[in-house]
Protein backbone atom coordinates (compact mmCIF):
# COMPACT_ATOMS: atom_id res chain seq x y z
CA UNK A 1 0.00 0.00 0.00
CA UNK A 2 1.30 3.45 -0.88
CA UNK A 3 1.25 6.26 1.68
CA UNK A 4 -0.16 9.47 0.16
CA UNK A 5 1.99 12.60 0.14
CA UNK A 6 -0.26 14.74 2.32
CA UNK A 7 1.90 17.84 1.94
CA UNK A 8 1.63 17.72 -1.85
CA UNK A 9 -2.11 17.04 -1.69
CA UNK A 10 -2.59 19.97 0.70
CA UNK A 11 -0.55 22.17 -1.65
CA UNK A 12 -2.75 21.23 -4.63
CA UNK A 13 -5.93 21.84 -2.62
CA UNK A 14 -4.65 25.25 -1.51
CA UNK A 15 -3.68 26.23 -5.07
CA UNK A 16 -7.12 25.17 -6.30
CA UNK A 17 -8.69 27.29 -3.54
CA UNK A 18 -6.86 30.35 -4.86
CA UNK A 19 -3.88 30.63 -2.52
CA UNK A 20 -0.64 31.92 -4.00
CA UNK A 21 1.67 30.76 -1.19
CA UNK A 22 0.23 27.26 -1.07
CA UNK A 23 3.54 25.49 -0.55
CA UNK A 24 4.32 27.43 2.62
CA UNK A 25 0.79 27.07 3.99
CA UNK A 26 0.77 23.33 3.21
CA UNK A 27 3.98 22.85 5.18
CA UNK A 28 2.45 24.69 8.15
CA UNK A 29 -0.73 22.62 8.02
CA UNK A 30 1.12 19.31 7.80
CA UNK A 31 3.62 20.18 10.53
CA UNK A 32 0.75 21.23 12.82
CA UNK A 33 -1.10 17.98 12.16
CA UNK A 34 2.07 15.93 12.75
CA UNK A 35 2.64 17.71 16.06
CA UNK A 36 -0.97 17.08 17.08
CA UNK A 37 -0.64 13.42 16.09
CA UNK A 38 2.44 13.03 18.29
CA UNK A 39 0.96 14.76 21.32
CA UNK A 40 -2.70 13.65 21.24
CA UNK A 41 -4.21 10.20 21.35
CA UNK A 42 -4.46 8.82 17.82
CA UNK A 43 -7.47 6.66 18.59
CA UNK A 44 -9.73 9.66 19.15
CA UNK A 45 -8.67 11.95 16.31
CA UNK A 46 -8.12 11.77 12.56
CA UNK A 47 -4.97 13.53 11.33
CA UNK A 48 -5.00 12.22 7.78
CA UNK A 49 -6.31 13.53 4.49
CA UNK A 50 -9.77 14.15 5.91
CA UNK A 51 -8.29 16.64 8.39
CA UNK A 52 -6.22 18.31 5.65
CA UNK A 53 -9.30 18.72 3.46
CA UNK A 54 -11.28 20.18 6.37
CA UNK A 55 -8.54 22.69 7.24
CA UNK A 56 -8.16 23.79 3.62
CA UNK A 57 -11.94 24.19 3.36
CA UNK A 58 -12.00 26.38 6.46
CA UNK A 59 -9.07 28.43 5.15
CA UNK A 60 -10.88 28.93 1.85
CA UNK A 61 -14.04 30.09 3.64
CA UNK A 62 -12.02 32.54 5.74
CA UNK A 63 -10.32 33.88 2.61
CA UNK A 64 -13.65 34.32 0.83
CA UNK A 65 -15.34 35.88 3.85
CA UNK A 66 -12.60 38.47 4.36
CA UNK A 67 -11.84 39.63 0.83
CA UNK A 68 -8.94 41.89 1.84
CA UNK A 69 -7.17 39.36 4.03
CA UNK A 70 -3.55 38.73 3.21
CA UNK A 71 -2.31 35.14 3.12
CA UNK A 72 0.24 35.89 5.84
CA UNK A 73 -2.62 36.93 8.10
CA UNK A 74 -4.55 33.80 7.18
CA UNK A 75 -1.58 31.63 8.11
CA UNK A 76 -1.99 33.06 11.62
CA UNK A 77 -5.38 31.36 11.82
CA UNK A 78 -3.94 28.04 10.61
CA UNK A 79 -0.87 27.65 12.82
CA UNK A 80 1.97 29.27 14.77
Amino acid sequence: MVIPDTSFIAQILLYSAGFEKAKKLAKKIISTLQLAEKTLFRQHYDFGLRAVKTIVGIAERIRLQYHGIVENELSYFLSD
